[in-house]
């Protein structure tokens, strides 16, 4: 079984001219798994399990997601706060444990989530730590021009393998300021797509983000705001719309947000000074 799609015997209709008519193909959808995340925290004589969460996601850099997911939270700060991060069974992946430095303050009661977080939704589950809602101040120079936002969200569109074979797959990306690639991930939640890139540009060494371009393929939510202000991005892209409160938190942030991304133009929702000719 391929871990990012299954093909399925479906019915496609096609209507021309109104006529109707239909085909059986084989269709390829993109997977979705639940993911079991465990933390082991604590004194080193005195460990203690938890289980964190139950995600839903397209399998693939499960590591990556877990490390993004931690950080965006406010759990780790650091690669060397995490002592191993593994599955566990070989024949499993959907059950991964991570191990805590005991250096790492944990509190369960501020990090739990009652129920299963499902694709579509990265916190709705969760009791929201405090600490999330704080700005991360940060000193930034980067700027961005029109011609630069049209050619960063074509190019992602060119790199959605998945979202090409299946057509339901979100893509975040993070640009260099020369409008250079630097990671691309995809999956059927937006936010597990931005947890797997700063998960991997926590293991790289490369946090804080602030002279990157954060670039979503589709709606910009709240949490996505708050993930890209813990890694200090300041401008964000996207091809889609953003929510009212994304919008309310860019402007608290300091964040230059620009959404509706066309060839005919974009539309910048904060801070449109970064945004220059």
């Amino acid at each position: 079984m391929d871990l990012i799609k299954k093909d399925f015997a479906i019915t496609c209709y096609s209507n021309h001219g109104g006529v109707v008519t239909q085909e059986n193909i084989q269709d390829a959808v993109a997977n979705e798994a639940a993911l079991q995340v465990y933390l082991i925290y604590g004194a080193m004589n005195l460990r203690h399990k938890f289980h964190f969460a139950t995600l839903m996601r397209t399998p693939g850099n499960e590591e990556d997601l877990i490390l993004g997911l931690l950080y965006t939270e406010n759990i780790i700060n650091e690669q060397a706060d995490v002592i191993q991060v593994r599955r566990l069974g070989k024949l499993n992946n959907n059950i991964w444990k991570v191990e805590l430095a005991e250096s790492v303050d944990f509190s369960p009661a501020e990090h739990q989530r009652n129920l299963l977080s499902s694709s579509s939704c990265g916190v709705c589950s969760q009791v929201i730590h405090p600490s999330l809602a704080a700005t991360v101040q940060s000193t930034s120079n980067l700027t961005i021009s029109p011609r630069l936002i049209n050619s960063i969200c074509n190019d992602l569109a060119n790199h959605q393998e998945l979202f090409k074979i299946t057509g339901g797959a979100h893509g975040v990306a993070l640009y260099s300021s020369a409008g250079e690639l630097y990671s691309l991930a995809e999956d059927v939640g937006r936010h597990n797509a931005c947890d797997k890139i700063i998960g991997a540009a926590l293991r790289n060494a490369a946090l804080p983000l602030m002279n990157h371009y954060l670039v979503f393929s589709g709606r910009v939510s709240y949490e996505l705001i708050q993930k890209a202000n813990r890694c200090q991005i300041k401008i964000i892209l996207s091809i889609g719309a953003p929510s009212a409160l994304a919008v309310e938190l860019a402007l608290e942030y300091g964040i230059t947000l620009i959404g509706f991304v066309r060839t005919q133009g974009f539309n910048v929702y904060s801070y449109n000074f970064r945004v220059t000719n």
